[in-house]
């Protein structure tokens, strides 16, 4: 269900859940945007010219419609008033034992070859301590400045990663990892993109 997908995605710290393409939008939106709409299909109802099994039929439509709210308010309403550490909670079940933060970060646009930087938070979500001892590291990409970091038990660690922005003009995305010395999760990674203009002569 998309309203479960934009759900996640929120509780995620995305910024933006790529459901319009180029336009931009906060998960959280399009997660009001979906209950609203499947609402609307629950309450407004087209007049009818034909009998019987077409208004059955709706009735059987509308009554799926106000259900799949239901299901979406019960798991929001559980998920914020009940899971005191969400985070923790959502990597548990992917069996992260640490994430990045965000795991997708826009760092907006530039000439080609400009200089960028950004932060990311290393989060451990166990009881043990984590140490990060390695990531990704060549020429354009640095994620190992701030490296080797030790993660203490449930809480986070930031890191700077340093970058340049590709030669080709347009939209682009780029992966970073890190290395720890947990066997669970021995390389975890994250995500950036933005967008490259042509530079004015």
């Amino acid at each position: 269900m998309s309203a479960v997908a934009s759900l996640y995605m929120a509780l995620e710290g995305r910024s933006h859940c790529g459901c319009f393409g180029r336009v931009e939008l906060n998960p959280s939106w399009t997660f009001g945007i979906d209950v609203i709409v499947v609402m609307a299909f629950a309450v407004i109802r087209p007049r009818l010219t034909s009998a019987g099994d077409s208004l059955m039929n709706l009735s059987l439509l509308a009554k799926a419609a106000i259900g799949a709210c239901l299901v979406v308010g019960v798991i929001t309403t559980t998920l914020v008033l009940f899971v005191p550490d969400l985070e923790g909670t959502l990597a548990s079940l992917r069996g992260q034992s640490i994430s990045v933060r965000p795991a997708l970060v826009e760092v907006g646009e530039a000439v080609p070859g400009d200089a960028g930087s950004f932060r990311v938070a290393l989060v451990n979500h166990t009881g043990r301590p984590i140490r990060v001892v390695g990531g990704t590291s060549y020429c354009g990409l640095n994620a190992i400045y701030d490296l080797p970091v030790v993660v203490p038990p449930k809480e986070g660690r930031e890191i700077t990663i340093y970058f340049r922005y590709p030669k080709d003009v347009g939209l682009f995305n780029q992966v970073f990892e890190f290395y720890t010395d947990d066997p669970r999760n021995w390389r975890i990674s994250g995500q950036f993109r933005g967008r490259v203009r042509q530079q004015e002569r």
